[in-house]
């Protein structure tokens, strides 16, 4: 089972990454329209790219002082 810490802090870090990748992709949207205004076509799709392409997230065991994962 696990502690209520850990899921507390699991909790905050998934609202951040939210945040982060929904920022990220704003800026990146700003830049796209951007290159649209600019008539950068190439500078455009390569962002275009970045965000329709479908990557794989790798999930890693977050480690204590003594070197056991956490549960």
């Amino acid at each position: 089972m696990k502690s209520k810490e850990y899921v507390d802090l699991y909790k905050k870090v998934r609202r951040e990454v939210r945040g982060d990748k929904e920022k990220w992709m704003d800026e990146t949207m700003q830049g796209m329209e951007e290159d649209m205004r600019r008539h950068q076509q190439e500078d455009f799709f390569t962002k275009m790219k970045q965000l329709t392409n479908n990557r794989v997230t790798l999930a890693y065991t977050i480690i204590d002082e003594t070197g056991q994962p956490l549960q």
